[in-house]
């Protein structure tokens, strides 16, 4: 039999065992908890006007695909030059037959033969039409890169314009929610009034209606201010919850525009119309290279060959080595020629009048810009006073009311008052903010300076607008 003490302690250490186990479970619990009401207290990630830019930036397939375009357009570029380099290749050739034949003793058919060599040839045209085609496909990368550069600035004024109507939207939602707290304190204060005798029940009817309307329209801001925000997510491509870094409510002028000098800097730094100008050369360089047909074709060739046969007197040579020069020309095509070249024409007085419109749209677009920057400004200083006096007067018609100076509809007009000043001044300086970033885009400047202040890679920017190919020198025809 086993003594009782003997039993005690393993059970002592079973116990322990347990209670050292469960300290352990519950440690690691408590552990859990902490991070997960840690990591669910953590606000969420905030950005800037330029974080979003460079998502977007990032995320765009629209400028994904006109990145495509540069390097289709870097491709070409390639095989324009491989075909100003010689090629060189080889070959080789065996012919075996059914039987061998002899006139008379002489063999005049072999059992087998064959041939093998090295050839290097080259052929150009005699105007330089292979440098015209090379010229083209350098021209073709730069007016792919102004195209690359104006469909990143409409994403960038697409974005701004995204933001603000987020922002707006938030505003609305804060004016909405002010709006409806002092309408249920004077809700309340008719209340008390009514209980008094100092009201009548219309009193308490009028401010329950505005307080209902009231709510409906934090309603209507709040999923407006989330059709936003899906608008905003759609461009950037920011996945999750996020805040947004919101400017203060003030606007800052800029200094005097002239609309002449804003149109000149248009003219020259606006990369759709870069992009047109360097179209036009490319038209021009068309027509030269399509006039090519008219002109020779030179081919220079030499050849190394080895040929053997089977018997070998049908390969009397055992290697050969030549060179050679051919001349090509076409004398008739059916009007092939005339018909490419009066296409290629064409297409060069579309790209001329291309450029004439789209300078009537730039200048268009800049006075438009303008006059809405000058709008903005000048209502946001009336916007500014009124904002001041609807707070003064409800201040005022609110202290009134409570001293039985003021009816309930004097208070719902000058709340009413005050909600469309507070709503209309938000509106008017985010509006005048995106008036500015819109001068800076329609002038072609918005992306040199986000550019600038993402510091991205030189290769990734924008071409100089001095960079456009000048057109050539040839005499109009």
């Amino acid at each position: 039999m086993i003594p009782p003490r003997a039993i005690q302690i393993p059970m002592r250490l079973v116990k322990e065992k347990g209670v050292n186990n469960m300290l352990r479970f519950t440690a690691v619990i408590i552990l859990f908890l902490s991070i997960f009401i840690t990591c669910a207290a953590a606000e969420p990630a905030k950005y800037t006007l330029d974080d979003l830019y460079q998502s977007a930036l990032n995320h765009s397939d629209a400028v994904k695909l006109a990145k495509e375009a540069v390097y289709v357009a870097a491709q070409d570029k390639k095989r324009a030059l491989s075909v100003l380099i010689p090629r060189f290749s080889a070959f080789g050739e065996y012919k075996y037959y059914t039987e061998e034949k002899y006139l008379g003793d002489t063999p005049v058919q072999p059992e087998w033969s064959s041939t093998y060599g090295l050839r290097l040839d080259q052929s150009f045209t005699l105007n330089g039409k292979e440098l015209i085609a090379l010229q083209i496909s350098k021209d073709t990368i730069i007016k792919n890169r102004f195209d690359l550069a104006s469909q990143r600035e409409r994403l960038l004024i697409q974005v701004a314009e995204a933001y603000y109507d987020v922002l707006k939207t938030e505003k609305a939602v804060d004016i909405a929610s002010a709006n409806v707290k002092r309408l249920e304190t004077y809700k309340n204060a008719v209340q008390t009034q009514l209980k008094l005798g100092t009201v009548t029940k219309t009193d308490l009817y009028r401010a329950s209606a505005e307080l209902s309307g009231a709510q409906s329209d934090r309603i209507r801001a709040k999923n407006l201010n989330r059709l936003a925000r899906s608008a905003l997510d759609q461009i950037t491509g920011i996945p999750g919850k996020y805040q947004l870094d919101s400017p203060a409510l003030a606007f800052d002028e800029k200094g005097e525009l002239d609309q002449g000098d804003l149109k000149q800097r248009a003219y020259e730094n606006r990369a759709d119309l870069n992009a047109l100008k360097t179209a036009k050369v490319l038209a021009e360089n068309e027509v030269r290279f399509t006039k090519s047909a008219w002109w020779p074709r030179v081919g220079v060739e030499g050849v190394y060959a080895r040929p053997d046969a089977s018997p070998n007197d049908l390969a009397p040579v055992d290697e050969s080595l030549w060179a050679g020069v051919n001349l090509q020309f076409s004398l008739f095509d059916g009007g092939l020629r005339k018909a490419e070249l009066n296409q290629s024409r064409s297409r060069e007085r579309q790209a001329g009048l291309a450029i004439s419109a789209l300078k009537k749209q730039i200048a268009l677009e800049v006075d438009q810009a303008y006059l809405n920057y000058i709008t903005q400004k000048n209502t946001i200083t009336a916007l500014t006073d009124q904002l001041t006096f609807a707070k003064e007067n409800h201040e005022a018609v609110t202290k009134q009311f409570d001293f039985g100076l003021a009816d309930s509809i004097d208070v719902v007009d000058a709340n009413t008052l005050l909600v469309t000043a507070e709503r209309k001044l938000a509106e008017a300086v985010f509006d005048g903010r995106l008036a500015l970033l819109t001068i800076e885009q329609r002038t072609g400047n918005l992306l040199k300076e986000v550019e600038n202040r993402l510091n991205l890679p030189i290769e990734e920017r924008a071409p100089d607008p001095m960079g456009v190919p000048k057109g050539s020198k040839r005499s109009k025809n």
